[in-house]
């Protein structure tokens, strides 16, 4: 809990923590996973992957709603994860010319693992950054369409902000990768 603790006050404070300020917050590659958990279980906050640094205090670009799992399109939304799986995943691969296949929900019986169909070296990044971005309540959690809660968070409202980042590497994503 100090690591989770220590780790939000710096991001909420809109810090980024690098990856050699990791160590300083007693940051393992081993728990990078377990502490950003830890802080959207304790703190209002979710959680958002990228490949680049969001300035604290932004707001969420929302993009026009689609259709999904029987539910009618929202006008304008935007996305954030409370999984800290999906946030490193985001962080550290591209959608841009890929196809990412992985669950919308995640459980002992479905884990999270990663499809990449099409697969290119530059489907995966390096480094990325899982941003804070909050409050929750500004957002719905998503249900599929048999009503199982997924990672997926919505919001159609254009006051959700960024907080700091924490830059992550591609060794901080520790599932399954298949790449076809």
């Amino acid at each position: 809990m100090e690591v989770a603790e220590a780790v939000y006050r710096e991001l909420a404070a809109g810090r980024t923590i690098s990856v050699p300020d990791r160590e300083r917050l007693g940051l393992s590659a081993s728990s990078i996973e377990g502490v950003l958990s830890e802080v959207v279980r304790v703190y209002p906050v979710l959680l958002h992957g990228t490949g680049n640094v969001i300035a604290a205090s932004s707001t969420l670009s929302l993009s026009a709603g689609r259709a999904r799992f029987n539910r009618p399109p929202r006008d304008r939304e935007g996305f954030a994860t409370d999984s800290a799986g999906i946030a490193l995943l985001k962080a550290l691969f591209s959608n841009v010319g890929f196809n990412l296949g992985y669950p919308y929900v995640i459980s002992p019986q479905s884990p999270l693992k990663l499809s990449i169909k099409g697969w290119k070296p530059e489907a995966e990044r390096e480094r990325g950054y899982v941003h804070l971005i909050g409050p929750k309540s500004h957002f719905e959690r998503e249900s599929t369409a048999a009503g199982l809660p997924t990672w997926q968070w919505v919001t159609s409202r254009p006051d959700a902000r960024f907080a700091g980042a924490l830059e992550v590497r591609r060794a901080d994503f520790t599932h399954a990768v298949e790449r076809a």
